[in-house]
């Protein structure tokens, strides 16, 4: 394989691409929230951390009891789609990644191939040219001269996004080395007030979106309406065996969001929202939990919540009756699963008014009325709009029928 394939090379966005590009949407998105870059720095690095030697051995060393026996049609990078991966026919399955991935993958007997090499020289670069980007593309090739091996002659290359670096590397070398499609999958809610490069589905051969509101949001943005679908969302909806409680007696759980990593501004709006929710649910009689984000793990503000939820998303809408956020994904599913869902509204942050939630669930934090309608809706006879879905393995290869 020829070195030079990320200086400048054909691929299937139509145009030459450079490295600049593959690093440009952490470049452009930090430039009105500087914290996102400082975010995705030590998200690379805390991976990077799973490079060293001995890591990489003990994971290189197990993973050879997972080697892939035949051609694999499904390639996923990592386990963002755990349900999806679930249900599909094993035998079609790959996934790629590090020590979480394989932990999983033994669990479940699921072939696995490693991908550790790529994180350390990637984060290097990415602080400032430290790493050569030879480097970056030695791991790569390295990553893809393996597991190209093992995907069948059609065959799905299937990511969470094609806006970081990391995943702009993948589609390129994934391309290069033959893969059929590259396809992402929805996994959060585009906004129509959202500068363009924000959004997914540029990169990517497909994109399957969550439902036809987000369907209309990219093709206005101007992505290509011949490369979405839509799917539905990209994990099962969870049926509890609890039943809601009544009205007085709902436990209320808040699902708390990144911010303070996206600016100052943002951030001090998000921390005064959110204590305002719990001190008006107390205040009210209401028990309260904060359900931390994964990237809020860490930060010094956890501290100050008397009850913090850690378990899983479907533990949590099994025990709580009520989840109130202000832009988060989870408030569907939640809502999907028979729960209540309160979108806390607020304009800074850009965000779209969640209306299918149901009548009443969007609340707007800087009306006058703002606890009265918080408490109102909590007491109300309202629950979720239950969904009756297919299971999610029917609906994406549904999806890809619909494109092949």
């Amino acid at each position: 394989m020829a070195r030079n394939l990320m200086g400048k090379m054909h691929i299937h966005i139509g145009h030459k691409v450079g490295v600049d590009e593959i690093f440009s949407y952490v470049h452009v998105r930090s430039k009105s929230e500087p914290e996102f870059k400082i975010s995705i720095y030590d998200m690379y690095k805390k991976n990077s951390l799973h490079t060293n030697k001995i890591s990489n051995s003990i994971v290189v060393l197990l993973s050879c009891f997972l080697r892939p026996k035949c051609k694999k049609k499904y390639v996923f990078w990592g386990t963002k789609f755990k349900d999806l991966i679930l249900t599909l026919p094993r035998e079609d399955v790959l996934v790629i990644g590090g020590p979480k991935q394989l932990l999983f993958c033994m669990v479940n007997q699921i072939s696995f191939r490693p991908a550790l090499t790529l994180w350390s020289p990637i984060y290097k670069y990415m602080r400032g040219n430290l790493g050569d980007i030879r480097e970056i593309e030695d791991a790569a090739l390295e990553i893809f001269e393996d597991i190209s091996r093992y995907w069948s002659e059609i065959s799905y290359f299937i990511i969470e996004n094609d806006s970081l670096p990391i995943q702009r590397l993948m589609i390129i070398f994934a391309k290069k080395f033959g893969i059929s499609e590259v396809i992402c999958l929805q996994h959060g809610v585009f906004q129509r007030s959202s500068p363009n490069y924000v959004l997914d589905g540029w990169w990517c051969d497909r994109f399957f979106a969550i439902d036809f509101g987000q369907y209309d949001v990219l093709v206005d943005a101007g992505v290509p309406q011949e490369k979405i679908v839509v799917m539905g969302f990209h994990s099962e909806v969870y049926k509890p065996q609890r039943a809601m409680s009544e009205p007085k007696y709902r436990k209320c759980c808040i699902l708390g969001q990144p911010w303070v990593r996206y600016g100052k501004e943002k951030g001090d709006k998000y921390l005064l929202i959110v204590k305002r929710l719990v001190d008006t649910l107390q205040k009210h009689g209401y028990a309260v939990t904060f359900k931390p984000h994964p990237w809020e793990n860490g930060l010094k503000y956890l501290k100050d919540f008397e009850s913090i939820e850690r378990r899983g998303l479907n533990s949590a809408i099994e025990d709580y009756d009520v989840f109130l956020s202000l832009t988060s994904t989870a408030l569907f599913q939640a809502a999907w699963s028979g729960r209540l869902s309160v979108q806390v509204f607020d304009d800074i942050f850009e965000c779209d008014h969640f209306n299918s939630l149901g009548p009443k669930c969007c609340i707007d934090f800087n009306d006058d009325h703002f606890e009265y309608d918080l408490i109102d809706t909590i007491s109300s006879k309202l629950i979720g709009a239950e969904s009756r879905v297919r299971p999610v393995s029917e609906r994406f290869l549904g999806a890809l029928r619909k494109v092949t």
